[in-house]
């Protein structure tokens, strides 16, 4: 994240074309606004130039491949072409870090978990009732409506009554109060709270049952123990969580 791309990778943050210090995926602006933040959908929306790379072929950077192109930007001969291959690359300048023994970049400066999980509950949640960045459910019906929302919020409010502090502290009102969540309240909620409370609530199973994909998922990235072989399922469940995401 923010910290960690400018400390120890040198490169830029999560909103820049490149991004990602892993692999070199590129971001694209919305059309005809006024808006600079750059996102990432592997699936393009009409009138966008395809995506090069699919769910199944994001190619890592290699350490020499990333260090090579971190002093390229160090070597520029201006300060426009240092900023052209800086935005080219995703990488600022060469880190520090790079000189201390054991550490292998891009791979020593992991993704922050809690803030990535964080962000995809918020974002989640948003898009199921109806509050995410204005957009509609397009081709889809998995919004609730704000009646059946407000009733799981108030049976969230209700909840947190009986349930003991040692599964989690105290979740308030989801349909209206979320801007007072952490991670923690959203992790509770999520895995806890939203199994029971959105079952038979949407329109059509299939957006419960990729609800609780999610739920798995998240379960078993925090598990304390994991096999290969559950490490390969769960590469496999991500990917298609994913593209019914996007859908």
């Amino acid at each position: 994240m923010p910290g960690a791309a400018s400390a120890y990778t040198g490169g830029k943050h999560p909103g820049a074309k490149v991004p990602c210090h892993f692999c070199p995926i590129q971001g694209i602006r919305i059309l005809d606004t006024s808006n600079l933040s750059f996102y990432l959908p592997l699936q393009r929306p009409p009138g966008y130039r395809p995506s090069q790379f699919t769910i199944d072929d994001l190619p890592l950077r290699t350490p020499r491949q990333y260090l090579s192109q971190a002093r390229q930007v160090d070597l520029a001969p201006t300060v426009k072409r240092q900023g052209q291959l800086s935005k080219r690359y995703g990488i600022n300048y060469t880190p520090i870090m790079s000189k201390a023994p054991g550490v292998t970049l891009p791979f020593s400066s992991p993704f922050d978990f809690m803030h990535m999980l964080e962000n995809t509950c918020s974002n989640y949640v948003g898009h199921i009732c109806g509050e995410f960045k204005g957009l509609d459910a397009g081709r889809e019906s998995y919004i609730l409506p704000p009646a059946i929302w407000k009733e799981i919020g108030r049976a969230t409010t209700n909840a947190t009554s009986t349930i003991p502090s040692v599964f989690g502290r105290r979740i308030l009102d989801v349909s209206k109060e979320r801007t007072f969540f952490t991670c923690e309240s959203y992790l509770v909620w999520c895995t806890l709270y939203a199994p029971i409370l959105l079952r038979n609530r949407f329109s059509r199973p299939k957006y419960y049952a990729h609800w609780m994909l999610f739920v798995s998922i998240i379960n078993r990235c925090i598990c304390f123990r994991t096999t290969k072989a559950e490490r390969d399922q769960l590469r496999v469940d991500i990917k298609k969580w994913y593209q019914e995401y996007e859908e």
